[in-house]
């Protein structure tokens, strides 16, 4: 999962922005594989997130 590599990812600066990052992401996966509600404003918002990171880790070659 990409929360889990946020951790030790040394394209953010401060080790506690990205472990907290990787914290929503992580907490926003576990709520919707329950089958639990996200609100839609905040699924939108985690999706983004991980979207700019995978992007960020992974350019396009």
């Amino acid at each position: 999962m990409i929360a889990d590599l946020l951790d030790d990812y040394p394209g953010i600066d401060a080790p506690v922005i990205a472990s907290r990052l990787g914290e929503i992401l992580r907490c926003t996966a576990i709520e919707l594989n329950a089958g639990r509600d996200v609100p839609i404003g905040i699924r939108r918002a985690v999706r983004h997130l991980a979207d700019a990171v995978r992007v960020e880790m992974q350019p396009p070659s």
